[in-house]
């Protein structure tokens, strides 16, 4: 008999769902479509809520037409991951995801193959597969009707709808879990891709929510100073640039900081901030031009 997987979601709503004990369904198969290798099928767990994985891709997305519809998480895409069985072996595909496709906290890129014991983060959402004996046969199995077996993670509309989400409040435990313990290369390929994405958007927008803003900027001087690694105050030159705007005092105290820690050979994206700021001088307040005055301060030391 197949078994209901309870699910009970963190407190605070951002902790990750603990998968308690395993019992009886009291109910039977919807659709069995589980791909079945010899005795074994293979389901998607997570949200409060199961799904056998078949011959067809498996969708989860916020669209309506998703086999997997989440629709209180705003992290997750229309069409957000695709879960599918090739050869006996389950994967999960990012479908151009805004906020991206996390396996054991790492952002994949392409597909990726599973071994069932991985946690899968879409969105809010933490997901995993489960190995079940195949208890039903291949007679019992139908296609499930809110299934589209032509379409497939090639032909899937890419979205660009969800919006931007502060994937930091959920990747900033993993990261700051990875600094603690002296890994800064887990730490960097954690918050590159988000990092990225709030780069990319300043530049396009011009610019950023504070919160946002704020915790780019602390992630990418925490990055520095871990990394020992220039890229990451250019980082911080850059995402000031895109805003044309001087960082907060706070990063502007931690950067004179780093100045002494990290050594930059190449100044030239902190005098291209400066440049933008000082074109710009005449519309800021005290406050603002102070600041620009320490950047140019910066400069000195750095040059040191």
């Amino acid at each position: 008999m197949p078994t209901v997987c309870t699910i009970h979601p963190g407190g605070d709503g951002r902790t990750p769902p603990e998968f308690l004990t395993l019992e009886p369904a009291s109910r039977s198969l919807t659709w069995g479509e589980g791909m079945s290798t010899g005795t074994q099928s293979y389901w998607l767990l997570g949200h409060n809520r199961e799904i056998a994985l078949g011959a067809h891709p498996t969708i989860v997305g916020r669209d309506i037409g998703c086999d997997f519809v989440v629709e209180d998480d705003p992290l997750v895409s229309r069409r957000h991951a695709c879960f599918s069985i090739s050869g006996g072996v389950p994967s999960v595909e990012d479908l151009g995801s805004r906020n991206g496709v996390y396996v054991d906290g790492i952002r994949i890129e392409a597909l990726r193959k599973l071994e069932g014991r991985e946690t899968v983060q879409v969105g809010g959402m933490q997901l995993r597969i489960e190995v079940r004996k195949a208890a039903w046969s291949s007679e019992t199995t139908r296609q499930s009707p809110t299934r589209k077996s032509s379409e497939t993670a090639e032909t899937l509309s890419r979205d660009d709808e969800t919006g931007r989400a502060n994937v930091f409040t959920l990747l900033g435990g993993v990261a700051e879990k990875a600094l603690k313990l002296g890994n800064s290369a887990e730490a960097v390929r954690v918050l590159r891709p988000p990092l990225d994405m709030v780069l990319e958007e300043a530049t396009h927008r011009g610019q950023l929510d504070l919160e946002t803003r704020d915790m780019a900027l602390q992630f990418a001087c925490r990055l520095a100073e871990a990394t020992q690694r220039s890229e990451w105050l250019d980082y911080v030159f850059k995402l000031q640039t895109a805003l044309k705007a001087p960082p907060p005092a706070s990063t502007v105290d931690e950067l004179y900081r780093l100045a002494r820690r990290v050594r930059m050979n190449d100044l030239e994206t902190l005098r291209q901030l400066v440049a933008t700021l000082e074109a710009r001088r005449a519309r800021f307040g005290a406050s603002e031009k102070f600041l620009v005055s320490r950047l140019e301060g910066l400069i000195r030391i750095l040059q040191g």
